[in-house]
């Protein structure tokens, strides 16, 4: 039986790479309710899709934004749609630390697979009861199937047998990634399953690739995967997953006084120029913000 892995990497881990991204995600909500302020029932319509009370505002510092979505199926105001996920992502890091702690290695993977073939359960009883998109995409127990599969994929990173049956059959991990890409074909063709196994299909495609890109790494992976450009990228990945929605419609407000639309080679231009201050801005809050956060995290816990 393996040991209890009680206050180890993972744990660690995620409590150190959270501090930097909680920080950041308060940063964001204070910027919106500034907006708050600002805008109100006579603003200009784009501005009210950015600033608005279609959701309780208590419910997003408290992380809880989701269940509100959920509730009243709808997504919110514009400038904090995105943020479902880090809801997701931080009642995710409340949860797994105690089941860490708690449950031994074995253990620990049988909640973790209970969880992954429950997801589709819980986003089928959602969507029979009415709830047919935003309860199923937005919710914990509905994702615990991606967050799953990836608690899967980190235990099998250190267990020494797994590791080394990964890195001996790379082969069937090829072909079961290529089986998961045919079924990824099926669900574009096939939306009304994405919300009910479908989710479930694209997190193991995910969970294979990363494996594929951890595991006995091959030449084709590293030229794929670890170019300066995509680590780049995934670098200041997080913030221009936040920025991109609101920074867009700004500009597409500023110009054009009207939501984003792409219908022209001006609204093109616009377009392509916001992107490039998300990505200018992004990095400047890596540089400024992110990064000294997780190197003070870092610093406080050692692993």
């Amino acid at each position: 039986m393996m040991p209890r892995i009680r206050g180890t990497i993972t744990e660690h881990f995620i409590h150190a790479e959270s501090i930097g991204s909680f920080l950041f995600n308060f940063t964001w909500i204070a910027l919106f309710i500034t907006g708050l302020c600002f805008v109100g029932p006579g603003s200009a319509s784009p501005l009210r899709e950015l600033f608005n009370h279609d959701l309780p505002v208590w419910s997003y510092p408290l992380f809880l934004q989701n269940f509100s979505m959920a509730s009243q199926q709808a997504w919110g105001p514009a400038w904090m749609v995105v943020t479902w996920s880090l809801a997701v992502e931080e009642q995710f890091y409340l949860l797994l630390p105690l089941l860490v702690r708690n449950l031994s290695w074995r253990r620990t993977a049988w909640v973790v697979v209970a969880s992954i073939f429950c997801a589709p359960l819980v986003r089928i009883v959602l969507s029979l009861s009415g709830n047919q998109i935003i309860g199923p995409y937005t919710l914990l127990p509905s994702r615990a199937d991606a967050l799953g599969f990836g608690v899967l994929v980190a235990l099998a990173c250190r267990d020494k047998r797994a590791w080394e049956w990964f890195a001996s059959h790379r082969r069937y991990l090829h072909l079961a990634f290529l089986l998961m890409a045919c079924g990824l074909v099926f669900l574009l063709k096939h939306e009304g399953y994405l919300y009910t196994f479908g989710l479930t299909w694209i997190a193991a495609f995910y969970a294979l690739l990363l494996l594929l890109t951890v595991v006995g790494v091959g030449r084709a992976e590293t030229s794929c995967f670890r170019t300066k450009i995509l680590v780049s990228l995934g670098t200041v990945a997080y913030a221009v997953y936040i920025f991109h929605l609101p920074i867009n419609v700004l500009f597409h407000f500023a110009f054009f006084g009207r939501l984003p639309i792409i219908n022209n080679w001006s609204s093109l231009s616009v377009t392509v120029s916001s992107l490039i201050t998300v990505m200018f801005l992004a990095a400047l809050s890596w540089r400024i913000l992110e990064k000294p956060l997780i190197r003070h995290a870092h610093a406080i816990y050692h692993y």
